[in-house]
This record gives structure tokens, sequence and C-alpha cells, in this order.
């Protein structure tokens, strides 16, 4: 997808094609206009949106912490055992990640609930349906505009369309939330979610 980040343009190219890790919907007004959302997702050079990690591929190691977006929820413990072959049980513990709440968001990696900050209820109190950011429907004080963009490390709604105030340095490329490719997964690993995970060992009984 390409951008229109200038006023005046004349031409279709407009402003050149979306950046890789970022996604650009219609008539985007920046290269970065969406982050891709998370190790599950990558978006390539000119994404009009994001695409599914592959089964059997990965983003990111392992931190053995819930991705951007969700918290672990301990209330609802899950029984991960893989491969289990003996009356003793030996797995490798998945996460019992979970979306943050409604009206909450959550850029790092990180299992506690905490972690998932509240919008602004100044400018929205709904957040992304991945949860990675919030819904701007008005600048802080102010009245409605049509284009807006959360920056989330000041957890603040921007009018993009002053030319001065474009999302396109607000995060770093490649991080959690802007993955651009994927990698399959070795061997004696597996791959959940853009996540690799090294396989279990298990234990065996004699009897």
């Amino acid at each position: 997808m390409i951008t229109g980040n200038v006023s005046g343009l004349f031409s279709p190219d407009c402003s050149g094609s979306c950046e890789k890790g970022w996604f650009c919907p219609q008539a985007s007004t920046s290269p970065k206009m969406v982050n891709c959302g998370g190790d599950s997702f990558i978006c390539k050079q000119g994404s009009a949106s994001p695409m599914l990690v592959s089964i059997g591929y990965y983003t990111r190691e392992s931190d053995w912490e819930c991705p951007p977006g969700m918290f672990n929820n301990r209330s609802k413990l899950v029984d991960s055992t893989i491969g289990q072959t003996s009356s003793v049980p030996t797995s490798l513990p998945l996460r019992n990640c979970q979306l943050c709440p409604q009206g909450t968001y959550k850029v790092g990696v990180g299992d506690d609930l905490s972690l998932c900050t509240p919008c602004n209820s100044m400018t929205s109190l709904i957040s992304t349906g991945k949860r990675t950011a919030c819904v701007c429907d008005r600048l802080e004080g102010g009245a409605p505009y049509q284009e807006l963009f959360f920056n989330s490390s000041s957890a603040s709604c921007l009018n993009v369309s002053d030319e001065s105030l474009l999302p396109d340095d607000l995060l770093p490329s490649n991080t959690s939330l802007t993955r651009f490719d994927q990698l399959i997964c070795e061997r004696g690993k597996f791959c959940v979610n853009g996540v690799s995970y090294p396989c279990p060992v298990l234990l065996l009984s004699f009897d």
C-alpha cells in the first residue's frame, strides 16, 4: 500500500510504499501508519494489512513472557503437557496469555495485568483489537478530529493532519510490534504464534 504524507500530491504513486514492520490502510498519511501488532504478525514492505506468521515459523525466541497486548491470566492455568508417555508428566509450561481488558493497552512483553495501561479518558476509552494501542477519537481537552494517531510512548493522541506530527519515528523499526520477517522453526524447537520454544524433556517410567 502507498501513502500520502504531504499535501498537494498529483500522482497515484503518492509518497511511496509503507515501510516494513508497519501496515498502511487506504488513505494513510505516513509510511509507518499502524504497527504490525506483535510476534504472531509480519508486515513486509508495502503491506496494507498484517499477515499471520506461517505455521512452523517464528519471529522471536521465547522469553517466557506474554507478548504485547496480552497478560498471563493465572486464574485459569493451562495444562500444556506435551508428548506425555508416563505417569510422571513433564512439560514446557506455556503462558495462559489473554488479551488485556478493553480500555487498556500494552506495548511490551510481560505477564502482569498491571502492564495493561488504561487508555487516556480525555482521548478514548477504547483499545484496538490487539490491545497494543488505544483508538483516538479526540485530542486531549479538544474537539474530535478525523485523523489521529496514538503515541504509545506518551499515551497521547496526535493530529496527523499536522505534517509536523507525523508518526514516522514514534516507534523504532523491528520492535516486538513491528515484525517484518519470519524464520522456520529449527530442529529441537517448536513454534507457536510466532514464538520459538525448546522441545521439552520427557521422563519415561520403567514399571
